[in-house]
């Protein structure tokens, strides 16, 4: 049976035209204009425009799409500042068309990139909500990770997205986990090892492991020879559901548990548990919001772990709850940066 939708108290006659919330509701609603610029962005058509104005079939053929369509796509982007309409049908680069040269901000907005596949999932948020599940594998007919193994071109992307991201939180994040460090470290899902490598260029006298599967694990030996690192880190390939090298002191996830649903995200804990020797610790770098106040990108990132992996952000108590299933303690919860934090567990007894 369907649920009941209680009643609702409608406003009777037209809307009052001097009331600016309809239209505020409408602009907030949109799904053309941003459709549109990472449109512009995965055609490439700021890089057509960046020597200087050109015509829309000049574009279109540059683009490789149907003129009369393009022409209104681009018209579409002159209300919205991005391109400026200089002569009729011929376009320039406008106010906000500039920084779309700019690399970093593409592979965020590029629909054909990790990053656009990651928010075209939004389109499943329905799903999400409804069942609590993820919704990237109604969207793209696989699960993220699936779609990752089976397309090596969007597992580069993925990689190159999240050392983007990663830009901006190693270099605040590497020195606390340094302080926390004694002899060496696991990076456990480290992706392509910029974190790793910031943690042992704040210590010479630390060595390094990094646990990722083959193609960043690859990247990664390039990353670490690029660096001079070689002779004090290894690269082991494999899963983080497999069993970890064995008898480090402190073993690193960032960002990577909130990937994951529950009972996932234990069994990863176990395996790290499994691995600790006596004394030894595991430290997550991950957010914890407070239940009742969340940040608003604590919210955003919640939802997105739920759409795209059908996980979440979790609470002090969430990830407790985590560690006692897999055989460790929540010891400390520590403020890191960027609405990261430190979250560190050991063994019980």
């Amino acid at each position: 049976m369907e649920p009941r939708r209680p009643a609702v108290r409608r406003s009777p006659g037209p809307p009052d035209p001097d009331d600016p919330r309809p239209l505020r509701l409408r602009r907030l609603t949109d799904l053309l204009t941003p459709t549109a610029v990472r449109l512009a962005v995965s055609l490439g058509v700021p890089d057509v425009l960046a020597a200087g104005p050109r015509t829309a079939d000049a574009i279109a053929a540059c683009c490789g799409t149907d003129p009369r369509a393009t022409l209104g796509l681009l018209r579409r982007l002159v209300v919205c500042d991005v391109l400026e309409e200089v002569r009729p049908r011929v376009f320039a680069l406008g106010e906000l068309g500039e920084p779309l040269l700019d690399d970093h901000l593409r592979a965020f907005l590029d629909l054909d990139g990790a990053a656009g596949h990651l928010d075209r999932a939004w389109a499943g948020l329905g799903h999400a909500v409804r069942t609590g599940t993820a919704a990237y594998p109604q969207v793209f007919g696989r699960g993220f990770w699936d779609h990752l193994a089976a397309d090596p071109a969007l597992a580069a992307s993925f990689d190159s997205y999240m050392d983007q991201w990663a830009a901006v939180w190693v270099p605040a994040v590497a020195p606390g986990l340094a302080a926390r460090a004694a002899r060496s470290v696991v990076d456990v899902g480290g992706g392509t090892g910029g974190l790793l490598a910031a943690v042992l260029e704040q210590d010479p006298t630390l060595f390094g492991t990094l646990v990722e599967q083959e193609a960043s694990a690859e990247r990664a030996r390039e990353r670490f020879t690029g660096a001079g690192l070689d002779e004090r880190t290894s690269v082991v390939e494999g899963s983080f559901f497999d069993a970890l090298p064995p008898g480090e002191p402190l073993y690193v996830l960032a960002q990577v548990v909130h990937d994951w649903p529950d009972d996932a995200a234990v069994a990863i804990l176990r395996r790290c548990a499994e691995a600790l020797p006596a004394g030894g610790r595991v430290l997550l770098v991950e957010r914890v919001p407070d239940p009742d106040r969340p940040s608003r990108d604590d919210v955003v990132m919640d939802l997105r772990m739920l759409v795209v992996f059908g996980a979440r952000e979790r609470t002090r108590t969430e990830f407790a709850e985590l560690a006692r299933r897999a055989g460790l303690v929540l010891t400390s919860v520590e403020e890191a940066a960027h609405g990261l934090s430190f979250v560190e567990l050991r063994r019980e007894g």
